[in-house]
């Protein structure tokens, strides 16, 4: 059985023992002779002053322009 931190995962490679594939958050698949686990705890969004606090905010929106992200 495998485990990633103490819980069960991959129920396509561990049996109907596991949660269900469906579950939000988790997910496995094979990818060659190897099996691929991915994990997310969600996304978050936050104001770039939020965490570029000691730069100006126009130097902040040039830096994200000049790599085509949205501040």
């Amino acid at each position: 059985m495998r485990r990633l931190g103490g819980q069960r995962v991959c129920p396509k490679c561990i049996g109907p023992s596991a949660r269900p594939a469906s579950r939000a958050g988790a997910s496995c698949f094979s990818l060659g002779s190897r099996d691929v686990f991915v994990l997310s705890d969600g996304h978050l969004v936050v104001p770039a002053g939020f965490l570029a606090g000691n730069v100006a905010e126009a130097e902040v929106k040039s830096l994200l322009a000049a790599r085509g992200l949205g501040p």
